[in-house]
């Protein structure tokens, strides 16, 4: 009977034994899982990739007129958006040259050969340093428009205009490539 006992006690040792380990072991891989650091040098960086940003061309374009008719608009024809891109049209900038005498500051309006966007912008009159002839007016304006592929940007821009100097309007932002964001829906 002693060496059944003894048998038992042993069997029921290991199984105790067994069944404690089951329950330490799942938590000591859990300690030691928390221990591991990913360590990266200037050398090896963690690789990422920011869709966004790397789906963005910085885009600038600056028209000039060399003179723009008495009594009318000056209109200023951006490039056609190429296909798979979208412009974000983030700035808007107008260099005038005005009559001496002129009241009204320069306006302009934003539009697409859609006729979707219309955006009007006005500007201010200032004084030229040292110059008789003309005035110099500006025009400088924060825009959010968006140009999808084949939409070809146009400004019309109004002044008491100096004759016989040019004129120009710069338009910036960034092309968004459609490849890499998809160029999701503009929700209106």
């Amino acid at each position: 009977m002693t060496l059944v006992k003894r048998i038992l006690m042993g069997l029921g040792s290991i199984a105790l034994l067994a069944l404690l380990m089951a329950l330490v072991v799942p938590k000591a891989r859990a300690v030691v899982a928390t221990l591991v650091q990913v360590v990266n040098t200037a050398s090896n960086p963690v690789p990422n990739l920011d869709t966004e940003r790397n789906g963005r061309i910085l885009y600038e374009a600056t028209l000039v007129q060399p003179s723009c008719p008495a009594g009318y608009g000056c209109v200023f024809e951006f490039a056609v958006v190429p296909s798979g891109y979208r412009l974000h049209a983030e700035n808007f900038n107008a260099n005038v040259y005005s009559a001496q005498g002129a009241t009204a500051p320069p306006a302009a309006i934003l539009l697409d050969n859609t006729t979707t966007h219309q955006f009007f912008l006005s500007g201010v009159l200032g004084p030229a340093l040292g110059q008789s002839s003309w005035l110099g007016s500006g025009l400088n304006q924060r825009i959010t428009a968006y140009f999808n592929a084949g939409v070809q940007p146009m400004v019309q821009l109004y002044a008491d205009w100096a004759t016989g100097l040019p004129q120009a309007v710069t338009l910036t932002g960034y092309l968004e490539d459609c490849a890499v964001t998809g160029c999701p829906a503009v929700q209106n």
